[in-house]
């Protein structure tokens, strides 16, 4: 492990509760590499951070940066919301600690979180006149999935 660090721009330290991190740095460019340095992918991520790709950087393999992602829609009767996660289930999850109520309503997959992100801020726009805060909307939920669908 002590010859790794010898590698140009690798920094590690340990956080605040004493896990050990791996990071490249040149300058202000920043990039979080895998943890386990003797994991396969920790060369090339090592590799792809020195070329400036640090979304392969992060993960060290090219298929984790793809996984899909979702717009969902959610409500709680009032409300509806238009949010983007990997795991719309789990949002709910976390979304009822503070709105009990919520459910999930519609979800759509996108490939990559770019589209997803994408999507989500037309929305977002097209429905801002009825936008009670954040991400929060005074809509009909069927409108929104209907605009989601057609994006």
């Amino acid at each position: 492990m002590s010859n790794l660090f010898r590698l140009p721009y690798l920094q590690k330290y340990a956080d605040r509760h004493g896990r050990e991190r791996v990071y490249f740095r040149h300058g202000s460019y920043r990039v979080r590499l895998p943890d386990d340095v003797k994991e396969i992918g920790f060369l090339t991520a090592y590799d792809a951070a020195r070329a400036g790709d640090p979304a392969m950087a992060r993960h060290g393999r090219a298929e984790r940066t793809a996984r899909p992602v979702h717009v969902y829609v959610a409500g709680d009767g009032n409300r509806v919301k238009i949010g983007v996660a990997a795991n719309p289930e789990r949002r709910m999850r976390e979304l009822r600690t503070a709105a009990p109520l919520v459910s999930l309503i519609h979800a759509r997959e996108f490939s990559n979180r770019a589209g997803a992100v994408a999507t989500e801020r037309a929305l977002h726009s097209r429905f801002s006149d009825r936008r009670v805060a954040g991400e929060w909307f005074a809509i009909d939920p069927a409108e929104v999935i209907a605009s989601l669908n057609a994006a």
